[in-house]
């Protein structure tokens, strides 16, 4: 859209002749000489300054009101702060190596604040090794790797302005026994509270405390992600992925980073006939504490007796065969061809099994390994993008928290998803399914923490969740927590992933997180805070006063706007290492 504007006008007057000769006039009142030129007069230009210096004082008038502008910005605003810890790590890392694992390419990160000269990988290459937290790969060297600067975010400094802090917000604050030193914690409990922590989970005045979805997704640590298969296969690992009770059942196959299930359909029924479930476990390659046990009457006459340093012992009394850790598979391979006795084949392959799979555990891969076993958790979450490519499809999925195996099954014909224990009829909740395209991904999450099931689809929660009291102290040990059943149509299952939550110790030296910490009270106008990292997080549990006030606070985090990593570049025979944005880590901090 163009607008006409009136055009200006201007009256010609006639011009004076400049050519003629010099004339004086006399006035008698002022007696001013005005003399004219007789030769024509070149048109005389007002002054400018040159381009050089104008384009110069352009330039130095932005910068400096580009610096008020970011100076009040950050003032009033926004600021970035540089992590430097890993108290909330891994989902906020301080300084850090950044290592992808040789055998599932699975990337993940290692502190490199807690490095000490004891334990410096470039001084002891071959002493320093790390284990993948996704297939457990246990053969990756620390040295060569490069150190990568803590991770940049942005604080909201508004946040704060027009309501109060609440529980499970990650906040940045003024250390309040060093104030010129800023903190990234997450706040958990409020004014006037009293705080305690108990078996992980975190109580306020003796009721549990529970999240919901949104806090659940920004304070879950990744266990296993299905994309990411090793490629080596050596013969310590087993996919954490089963089809039980038949591995040989046709109607589930294994897809590059998932599953399909096509089901067996009889014409008689027009319903598939399978009843095979496909099952997580925790498998690891190697290490543990733990001395696991199998019944074996006797010990193979072929065979000698091991010795009390072996890995492997045999009880006569008992009648118990046993070991430390997990038992390495060329020893079971070394004495199945020294003997020929069937029942020690068999004892010797079950205890392979059993020293292989353990609970999930509060093991984090980020932290230095110390003296201090991991400990179990059992409050999980379950992520998948399922395809279903009929109307009449069905999924079941199971989660078992050691206290009860909850199921939900999502009805994709009658559009509705109903949560029940498994084996039992009765409903203990219903939710409806919105209208979904069929043959497009969608996205299921399912969770048991804190003591409550929640179910959400595409991102929103179908039903209130389920809250449950435990009828026992003591949960079971389970090694297979989740479970997915398929029917009546296909399904594509992609992208599982498996996560847990965040156990709180009481101290960094916590020996049995089963035990209660003290009671914390909390004064008026202050905030209880911990990191995510609880192993090796500096927190309210160890300051002498505890509680940050409100005046310390800075705001809260809202973006991961700047993690980097290091690259090495090379230009002839000079090699030089620079810091690169890894835009993969950047996202919004809600």
């Amino acid at each position: 859209m163009t607008t006409n504007l009136p055009k200006l006008s201007r009256q010609e007057e006639p011009r004076p002749d400049f050519t003629k000769k010099t004339a004086t006039r006399l006035d008698s009142k002022s007696k001013t000489t005005v003399s004219f030129r007789t030769e024509p007069a070149s048109r005389s230009l007002p002054e400018e300054s040159s381009p050089s210096l104008g384009s110069m004082r352009y330039f130095v008038e932005a910068i400096v009101v580009l610096a008020l502008a970011v100076s009040v910005f950050r003032t009033f605003i926004v600021e970035g702060f540089m992590i430097s810890t890993g108290s909330m790590a891994p989902r906020i890392r301080g300084y850090h190596y950044r290592v992808t694992c040789p055998d599932c390419q699975f990337n993940f990160a290692h502190t490199a604040t807690e490095i000490t000269p004891g334990n410096d990988p470039q001084s002891n290459p071959e002493g320093h090794h790390l284990t993948c937290p996704n297939c457990h790969y246990d053969r990756i060297l620390l040295s060569g790797q490069t150190i990568n600067e803590g991770d940049q975010i942005l604080v909201d400094k508004q946040a704060y302005e027009w309501r109060s802090p609440e529980r499970w917000d990650a906040i940045v604050f003024r250390n309040p026994q060093r104030p010129t030193q800023a903190y990234a914690k997450r706040i958990i409990g409020l004014p006037g509270e009293t705080l305690q922590i108990r078996d992980g989970d975190i109580y306020i005045d003796g009721e549990l405390q529970r999240k919901g979805l949104m806090a659940q997704r920004q304070m879950r640590i990744l266990v296993s992600d299905s994309r990411f298969q090793p490629q080596l296969q050596d013969d310590n690992w087993r996919s954490p992925w089963i089809i039980a009770p038949d591995a040989s059942d046709a109607n589930w196959k294994f897809q590059k980073a998932g599953f399909d299930f096509n089901p067996d359909v009889t014409p008689q029924t027009s319903e598939n006939t399978s009843q095979q479930w496909l099952s997580y476990r925790n498998w690891v390659r190697s290490g543990g504490f733990h001395r696991y046990r199998v019944p074996l009457k006797v010990w193979p006459i072929d065979l000698p007796l091991p010795s009390e340093n072996t890995v492997l012992r045999y009880d006569s009394n008992e009648k118990e065969l046993s070991c430390r850790g997990a038992l390495p598979a060329d020893i079971v391979e070394k004495l199945t061809v020294m003997t020929v006795d069937l029942e020690f084949h068999q004892a010797l392959k079950t205890l392979f099994e059993q020293s292989h799979l353990r609970p999930i555990s509060d093991w984090e891969a980020y932290n230095e390994q110390t003296g201090l076993v991991p400990e179990t958790v059992s409050d999980l979450m379950v992520r998948m993008e399922v395809s279903a490519a009929s109307p009449q499809s069905q999924i079941r999925l199971r989660l078992n928290d050691g206290w009860y195996d909850f199921q939900c099954r999502f009805d994709f014909s009658k559009r509705i998803a109903e949560l029940s224990l498994h084996g039992q009829k009765k409903i203990l909740r219903v939710g409806d399914l919105p209208d979904l395209p069929f043959e497009e991904m969608i996205e299921i999450e399912m969770s048991v923490m804190d003591r409550q099931v929640l179910v959400a689809l595409n991102g929103e929660v179908l039903f209130e969740p389920y809250a449950y009291r435990a009828e026992k102290e003591v949960r079971d040990t389970v090694v297979e927590p989740i479970h997915i059943h398929c029917q009546d149509g296909p399904v594509s299952i992609s992208r599982l992933q498996v996560f847990r939550d965040i156990a709180y110790r009481k101290s960094s030296d916590d020996l049995d997180i089963s035990e209660s910490s003290p009671q914390y009270p909390i004064r008026p106008e202050e905030y209880f805070v911990l990191g995510d990292n609880s192993i090796v997080s500096i927190d309210s549990r160890y300051w002498p006063k505890g509680s940050v006030k409100p005046s310390l606070i800075i705001g809260r985090p809202i973006v991961l706007h700047l993690p980097s990593r290091k690259q090495t570049i090379e230009i002839g025979s000079l090699k030089s290492q620079i810091r690169v944005p890894d835009f993969e880590r950047v996202r919004m901090l809600r």
